[in-house]
């Protein structure tokens, strides 16, 4: 009866660390900026890929690309995502976000650190495309 005692709180731990998901998982794929300053002429695509490559592209009305592609890297842990410029791209997006919302199709963060200190406190939001 004694072992019941300490199993069972174990098991709950277990069960409640497993139900957290994988958020690199939930990351992976193709998502749509949600500009809330600019009109909708074109569209900014954030594309997450398995392992650490996240690429950033601009499509036109015509679904014609705009522009070149910029690749970073990233990393994702509970509520923090770190994203870090890969040599030549531009770096303005570089830095560490806490993610407030990771969940179906939304995504959500804030810029939380840059090394810059450029954007900080700078919101994201997109949708799964």
């Amino acid at each position: 009866m004694r072992n019941l005692f300490y199993i069972v709180p174990v098991l709950f731990i277990v069960l409640l660390a497993s139900c957290r998901g994988d958020e690199q998982n939930k990351l992976i794929g193709t998502w749509e900026y949600i500009s809330h300053s600019e009109p909708d002429t074109t569209k900014l695509y954030w594309q997450f890929y398995a392992g650490d490559a996240l690429n950033l592209y601009r499509v036109g009305p015509n679904n014609e690309l705009i522009g070149d592609t910029i690749s970073y890297t990233y990393s994702i842990e509970s509520s923090s995502l770190n994203i870090y410029s890969v040599s030549g791209s531009n770096g303005d997006l570089s830095g560490e976000y806490w993610v407030e919302r990771l969940k179906g199709d939304e995504f959500k963060a804030t810029k939380q650190k840059d090394a810059n200190d450029l954007n900080v406190y700078e919101r994201v939001e997109l949708i799964r495309r």
